[in-house]
């Protein structure tokens, strides 16, 4: 079985897809601003965001996808705590903390 994080187009067949981006926006937009979506995009069509706290007392939400599903982090300094790995889409939006309403949303390149 291949290393799902290696870097090659095939990984990018996996990544979350603007669908994905739009029901997150949708989702969150509900909720009074305390976070910015981030998208971050690697060269090989690799799509990952980011739920960036405005308070910085607050830690980063990372929301990925590879061939084993949605997977949903928490930043904690240098390491990633995963939250959770998921078979749907909605399935990770429910475990979001309802508390952690969307601000803006960005555009950035890995």
């Amino acid at each position: 079985m291949p290393d799902p994080d290696m870097l090659s187009p095939l990984r990018a067949m996996h990544s979350l897809r603007e669908p994905h981006v739009a029901l997150l926006t949708q989702t969150m937009a509900g909720f009074a601003g305390r976070w910015t979506l981030e998208r971050h995009e690697s060269y090989d069509g690799d799509l990952t965001v980011l739920l960036v706290p405005t308070d910085p007392a607050e830690r980063a939400f990372v929301i990925s996808r590879s061939a084993e599903g949605f997977h949903l982090s928490r930043d904690h300094g240098d390491e990633m705590n995963s939250l959770g790995v998921f078979a749907s889409f909605p399935d990770l939006l429910a475990a979001l903390p309802a508390r952690a309403p969307l601000t803006t949303t960005t555009n950035r390149s890995a």
